[in-house]
This record gives structure tokens, C-alpha cells and sequence, in this order.
């Protein structure tokens, strides 16, 4: 990873020059132990058993290493860089067993930034409070998400009547998760029918359509693939006249560079975001002119 020059760093990042950092202390005592094995299921005599951890060659029972990715978790969310914190990797380092009762220190130090990525590389550590021990040590990679912006209720939106939308009937692509599950969610609460496109997570379809049939309104999950166009462009031609189509499904982004990238790539982006549309909304055309109209 390259570090960027201090030109090139992004506000974000500016906020968190190299050498930023930051710690909490806390300790690591038998209830914590018990608690993470009641949480993660893993209850492996030499964490929960005092008589086995005595016999083994440690001599006591010690916790459970991961109980430090846990503290990191706590340090990137609240900590570094806080609340704007999407955390995208993190390695471990076992270095020396942690027996109950240790009083430990959890510290994270910027090693580098990613300006392409918005991203923060830490050097993160777990180590006795007196700084004499080191027990675990990686480090983490940590995309800082801009600010959120707090903005005026719209007057225009504030007045729309609550079911104004009562009897249309809408298609929603990716509308299973973020903006367009966000987007189902309204519509159904405006009284729309929907239908909730979805590629691999029809448990969020599911629940915005669970939503929708709770106010009185039919809803159904569909499974689409923007990169299927053929098999697409059938299945929307088989739900009936639209009122709406609402496209948000985009499919994952290939998040790099453009001189790292490759043509195929940026090919492949391009089919399922701008095709994908098109592909819809020829599929929908056909039922919105019979009933005289629609929204895109």
C-alpha cells in the first residue's frame, strides 16, 4: 500500500495524520472469559475449565485469543478513527497467552493511508498496562466513511400524504439492502405494491416485503441478475403492468485504481449498472404504456 503525500490525503484522512493514537484499558478477568464463550460457543476446557487449565502446560486457564479481536473492534468504532469506521481487514499475531485478571492496554497507531480507498492502515497491539508484556500485535485496514450530513426536513417530501401511492404497483432492483431497501420500505409505507429485486440476499428482500404486507399491501421477493439480461428482461416482463421501476441494484464494484485496473472490469461495471437499467426499463415499458404511464 502506498502512502499517500499529505497534498493527495483526503480530509478524511487528514484528521488521522501518521503517528495518530489512540487506547483504552480494561481487564480481562474469568466473567469477560465466560461471556465470550457464551457468545461465540466456544468452550474449549483450557478458556472455562479452572481444573483442566491447571493441568495443562500453562498452569492456569487463559482467555480466548480472539477476545482481542473483539477489543480491536472496540478500538476501530470508538476510538480510531470512531464512528465513521468500516472496518475492512485486520490480522492477528499470538504472541503470549493472556491468564485472567491481566490488566491490559488496547492501542492503535496510523501507520499509513490509502487516499484511493479513503482507507487507514493501524498498527494495532494488546499489551499489559505497564507496557512490560506484549500479547497480541497486527495490523488493521479501515475505510474512514465520510461525514453525515444532517440536512433541513424537505417541506416538499414532509407533505406528501402517507398512502398516496395506494394501489401502484413498483419494482425495486436491489432492493434487498441500503438505498433501494430504504427505497422499498417508503414506497410500501406510501401504500405501494411491491416487487423486491434481489441477486444473493433474499433475507432482506423478505423483510421489505414483510414490511409492505404489514401495511396492507402485497409485496413478493424476485430474483434478478443484472449481468443475466435475457433471464431478466423475462422475469420483469412476467410480473404485469408497472406503475414504477426504481433501479439501485448495482452489484459490487471493483474498488481500485483506474491504472490497476482493466478494461473487462470497467466493461463489466458498465453492463450491470447502465445495462442492467436499460434492460429494465425495456422489459417495464411495454405494461406502463397500457396503463398510460410510469415513473422511472
Amino acid at each position: 500500500m502506498t502512502v499517500a503525500s499529505s497534498a493527495m490525503i483526503p480530509d478524511s484522512l487528514a484528521e488521522f495524520p501518521i503517528g495518530t493514537e489512540a487506547s483504552f484499558d480494561t481487564v480481562i478477568d474469568r466473567a469477560l472469559i465466560d461471556r465470550f464463550a457464551e457468545v461465540s460457543g466456544d468452550h474449549n476446557p483450557l478458556h472455562v475449565d479452572e481444573a483442566y487449565g491447571k493441568q495443562s502446560a500453562f498452569g492456569s486457564r487463559i482467555a480466548h485469543g480472539m477476545i482481542c479481536g473483539a477489543f480491536f473492534s472496540r478500538l476501530v468504532g470508538e476510538h480510531l478513527p470512531g464512528e465513521r469506521a468500516l472496518y475492512r481487514s485486520q490480522d492477528l499475531r499470538f504472541v503470549k497467552p493472556i491468564r485472567p485478571g491481566a490488566e491490559v492496554r488496547v492501542r492503535g497507531t496510523v501507520i499509513a493511508h490509502d487516499a484511493e480507498l479513503s482507507l487507514l492502515r493501524l498498527h494495532t497491539v494488546v499489551e499489559s498496562t505497564t507496557g512490560d508484556e506484549l500479547f497480541v500485535e497486527g495490523e488493521a485496514e479501515v475505510v474512514v466513511r465520510p461525514a453525515v450530513v444532517k440536512c433541513a426536513p424537505d417541506p416538499v417530501a414532509e407533505s406528501v400524504r402517507r398512502g398516496a401511492l395506494t394501489d401502484r404497483t413498483f419494482l425495486v432492483l436491489g432492493g434487498s439492502s441500503g438505498i433501494g431497501r430504504a427505497v422499498a420500505e417508503e414506497l410500501a409505507r406510501e401504500g405501494a405494491h411491491l416487487h423486491v429485486g434481489f441477486h444473493s440476499n433474499r433475507a432482506g428482500a423478505e423483510e421489505a416485503c414483510e414490511l409492505a404486507r404489514s401495511l396492507g399491501n402485497s409485496a413478493s421477493p424476485i430474483s434478478l441478475d443484472l449481468s443475466e439480461q435475457d433471464q431478466m428482461a423475462r422475469s420483469i416482463g412476467e410480473l404485469g403492468p408497472l406503475d414504477g421501476l426504481v433501479h439501485c441494484g448495482f452489484g459490487s464494484i471493483v474498488q481500485r485504481g483506474l491504472e490497476r485496473g482493466s478494461w473487462s472490469e470497467m466493461v463489466d461495471a458498465f453492463n450491470r449498472s447502465v445495462g442492467g437499467l436499460y434492460h429494465a426499463t425495456t422489459a417495464a415499458l411495454p405494461g406502463m404504456r397500457e396503463r398510460g404511464g410510469g415513473s422511472i
